[in-house]
């Protein structure tokens, strides 16, 4: 809409003042170049060259000043129609899709913590799956971020829609913070009770992200006790044992919000 009433503002005195044949034929060469140059950079300049060189098409042909405000209806009316299209008719409204983005993301943690766990078993290996691994959690979490940020401008996303998106984008890259933590520091472990805490913790992860209301107090029971069995856990000899610990109580203790905030944005 800008760059078309910008072009009739400007074609019209041009018109006025370059009224010969040859000044208006550089102008349509002028125009035209500089709407191929500004299309795919700058659509607003882009329609403003376009109109430009109409006007002064139509200006060689006699009809210059009669067709300025018939192309400015004609916007108006094709944007207005637009406009009912996309908001009625096949609205996108990003907000939907949060669930299922969601969704993604927290499958692609999980088959990263998977990855990392893997490697703390066998020792560490920089392989292709791992790398997919990795790679697919933090392309999952910068999409989480996309679908949250767009929402910002969708008319239908009341204010409580989006404080519970951008609560649950911040928790997920947290969550994948701590697991990116974890991969950063994998070395293969020879304490079986930290290892046997690990595969718990991965079971639990998974579990408690895809379990149904039903079986929600088994889920915070196992919570409790993997708290317990943290707290109490010997690292021994191992230098790398406590910050492995640590991350893994800081992840799941993130599980319990991460959760509800799921199943509320499920119910959308």
């Amino acid at each position: 809409i800008v760059g078309t009433l910008v072009g009739v503002a400007i074609g019209l005195p041009v018109l006025y003042f370059v009224p010969s044949v040859e000044g208006q034929l550089i102008l349509i060469v002028i125009t035209g170049v500089l709407f191929f140059a500004f299309r795919n950079v700058q659509y607003a300049h882009a329609t403003m060259f376009i109109t430009l060189l109409v006007l002064l098409c139509f200006n060689l042909l006699g009809e210059g000043f009669e067709v300025a405000l018939p192309r400015v209806i004609d916007t108006l009316i094709g944007c207005a129609i637009a406009w009912a299209a996309v908001s009625f008719i096949w609205p996108d409204w990003r907000f939907r899709n949060l669930p299922r983005v969601s969704d993604r993301a927290m499958n692609a943690n999980c088959r990263y913590l998977d990855a990392i766990l893997e490697q703390y078993h066998q020792g560490r290996d920089n392989r292709l799956a791992y790398r997919i691994a990795r790679r697919d959690a933090h392309n999952t979490d910068a999409e989480l971020a996309s679908v949250v940020s767009n929402m910002s401008t969708e008319p239908r996303a009341t204010a409580e829609i989006r404080e519970t998106a951008f609560r649950l984008l911040c928790l997920n890259h947290t969550f994948t913070s701590y697991i990116s933590t974890l991969g950063a520091h994998r070395e293969k472990l020879t304490n079986p009770g930290i290892l046997a805490l690990l595969d718990d913790a991965v079971c639990y992860v998974d579990d408690a992200l895809h379990h149904q209301p039903a079986d929600e107090p088994r889920v915070h029971q196992a919570l409790d006790e993997l708290v317990q069995r943290i707290a109490h856990l010997d690292p021994g000899t191992d230098n790398k044992a406590p910050l492995v610990l640590q991350q893994i109580g800081l992840l799941i203790a993130l599980l319990p919000e991460i959760c509800r905030l799921r199943q509320q944005i499920a119910t959308w």
